[in-house]
């Protein structure tokens, strides 16, 4: 009975985390847009960050819980780390895998060379960061965290750079279209009440959405803890697979949605940026949390961070050489994918 409730917490977190994750998402969009910022900043910061609002908060959700609950840090500690990494591997080897092998993509772009370099660095860092020491430090994660203010930084001034081409391009005015507005505004007050209802409605949904992701992700740290517990199962297992896929799933349902619509390019802009978020924002504010850093346990120190290196070579490396993406990228990095997670729970099950 005790597993029972236990699963259907976990459930329960992973919905709210979904439906908080997509609310979030389309109010913030919507309010930024409101509020005059240009569509291209908002996808290169709120929308990257608001997919990856479900990890940050689990993996800050488990910092905490560890810092409070000294006789559990271990679990915690290792659901916050492989929270982290396990999502990067998740979102790249499987996600980004599964549009690889069904769309060919240009990657010609300078934009897409920046984010995609900015990652491999970021990964390299990261594998230096954890090899070192006992794990990340204090002042490795000060400087994690650094990095991904420069990395917001720099989508910002990207898009601004972006904006200007784009307004040099549209210099000439279309007065037909300008005629078309001056008609629909005259003819636009009785959708005054509407717009009013909606806008509430969005402001409403952003609120609402933030709760339900803050509380799913305390509902699937305590499940996921509880379950490894009850089942003698380490918790670098759990968080490594049913924590990791389940805060992925934003990107995976924006991966396949990109997919279907013909947007597949958005998805990998997205992916790559959420990667860099987890790798920087993620560990970066956990090891704060701490105040004495995070602890890496060995399976990630000889495994995980060299998986989450594979699938980020197989998928990058190849696309900045080749200048556009190809389906045998896809299918190897799903199979590292699925070797990896196969590989992580031998080890971790023989070690037991």
């Amino acid at each position: 009975m005790e597993l029972i409730i236990i699963i259907i917490f976990l459930l329960i977190g992973l919905l709210l985390i979904i439906k908080g994750g997509d609310w979030f998402v389309d109010s913030s969009v919507w309010i930024a847009a409101k509020t005059g910022i240009p569509q291209i900043i908002i996808g290169a910061t709120i929308v990257s960050i608001g997919t990856t609002l479900p990890e940050f908060l689990v993996t800050i959700t488990a910092a905490i819980s560890g810092v409070q609950n000294p006789e559990l840090v271990t679990s915690y500690n290792e659901i916050a780390v492989n929270n982290a990494i396990g999502s990067m591997i998740c979102n790249i080897g499987l996600i980004l895998g599964i549009v690889y092998s069904f769309a060919t993509i240009e990657t010609k772009g300078r934009s897409f060379t920046e984010k995609a370099v900015f990652l491999l660095a970021i990964s390299a860092i990261l594998i230096v960061f954890t090899l070192t020491g006992d794990g990340i430090s204090l002042l490795e994660g000060a400087i994690l965290f650094l990095l991904f203010i420069v990395f917001i930084a720099l989508n910002i001034i990207d898009a601004k750079k972006q904006i200007k081409e784009d307004t040099k391009k549209d210099t000439k005015v279309d007065t037909k279209k300008d005629t078309k507005l001056e008609t629909k505004s005259e003819n636009g007050n009785g959708n005054q009440d509407s717009e009013n209802e909606s806008s509430v409605k969005m402001i409403a949904l952003f609120f609402i959405g933030a709760a339900a992701i803050a509380l799913g992700a305390n509902f699937l740290v305590e499940s996921a803890v509880d379950l490894a517990g009850l089942l003698g199962i380490p918790a670098q297992i759990i968080g490594v697979t049913v924590v990791a896929v389940g805060t992925s799933l934003p990107e995976l349902v924006t991966g396949i949605t990109s997919l279907k619509k013909g947007n597949a390019h958005l998805s990998v802009g997205n992916v790559i940026g959420a990667n860099v978020i987890n790798a920087t924002l993620l560990l970066g504010s956990a090891a704060l949390i701490t105040r004495s850093g995070m602890p890496i346990d060995p399976i990630t120190k000889s495994l995980t961070i060299w998986a989450m290196l594979l699938v980020t070579v197989i998928i990058l490396v190849p696309s900045l050489i080749n200048k556009k993406t190809a389906k045998w990228q896809g299918i190897l990095s799903i199979l590292v994918y699925f070797s990896f997670i196969a590989i992580n729970v031998y080890i971790v099950l023989n070690a037991v």
